[in-house]
């Protein structure tokens, strides 16, 4: 099986983020991901193999994080958000196929 890839993309002026998962290659989902975040300052934040995770808190700071698991994806980003702000919440998690 081919490996499939997902990215996330986020406004730090509005706090979205865009999510794509399951494209066949990591430019792809780079774009998808942008696409569907809507704003003229999506910037990537990661392409990934497995599993990816989002988390925002005050200020619209932002953490992310990628693994095998969702559970430490999420844990990850939770983490790298609560470093730099409060009130951290995940805002997008999610796996491609096989994970």
């Amino acid at each position: 099986m081919a490996e499939l890839y997902g990215a996330i993309s986020y406004s730090t002026s509005t706090g979205m983020a865009g999510t794509a998962w399951n494209f066949q290659t990591g430019s792809l989902a780079e774009t998808e991901a942008y696409y569907n975040c809507g704003y003229d300052d999506c910037d990537t934040l990661v392409v990934f193999t497995q599993c990816g995770a989002i988390a925002v808190g005050d200020g619209y700071v932002y953490g992310y994080g990628y693994d095998r698991s969702l559970n430490r994806a999420s844990n990850i980003a939770l983490q790298n958000c609560d470093g730099y702000t409060s009130n951290c919440q995940i805002t997008a998690a999610f796996c491609n196929n096989g994970y």
